[in-house]
């Protein structure tokens, strides 16, 4: 258990990200951009599909992916997104100090393997990077614990850094055809 069980205050505060599925990048983004003002970042690099955070405040964003319409309900053969077009939740915790108490009491419960991953700056939503801690709840959710990195709780020796999908992996839209596994 955790060396901290007197802590009165949530060692969660908000939330960090949402993670969704759509047919239609351009559509979606705009969508948000014209409704509610939201500043649409476009992830740029060798993954399976367009995807990026559409900025709420900072620190918190819907992270879109886009996947052709057949795609966009449960996807087996995904890794991610075979829960649905909301694949998962992030929830903010206040300090690196509460995400490695709260790290602690998931790893306690076995929801966690404790493994903290390190996400590179995006810029306007965490400057200095993103720590993550991965949650598997009881009824098979999925979620994470994260926080703004500050380096104050946590050395570099004590993080796993974040590998996006390479080229290596099909595109979205050739899995398309293929089918549940």
């Amino acid at each position: 258990m955790s060396t901290d069980q007197n802590h009165t205050q949530p060692l969660v505060d908000g939330m960090n990200h949402i993670a969704v599925l759509t047919a239609d990048l351009d559509r979606f983004t705009a969508f948000w951009a014209d409704t509610c003002g939201l500043v649409f970042h476009e992830e740029i690099g060798d993954t399976p599909f367009r995807h990026g955070m559409l900025k709420l405040t900072y620190g918190a964003a819907i992270h879109v992916f886009e996947a052709p319409e057949e795609l966009t309900g449960p996807v087996p053969m995904l890794p991610m997104f075979r829960r649905g077009r909301i694949d998962h939740f992030g929830l903010n915790a206040p300090d690196e100090h509460a995400l490695r108490t709260v790290r602690d009491r998931l790893v306690d419960a076995g929801a966690s393997d404790g493994t903290v991953t390190f996400f590179e700056a995006i810029p306007g939503l965490a400057d200095d990077g993103l720590l993550s801690v991965h949650i598997e709840d009881p009824d098979g959710g999925h979620s994470e614990i994260c926080c703004l990195r500050t380096g104050a709780a946590f050395g570099d020796d004590e993080l796993t850094a974040f590998v996006p999908p390479t080229s290596a992996t099909p595109p979205a839209r050739e899995l398309a055809g293929q089918g549940s596994r």
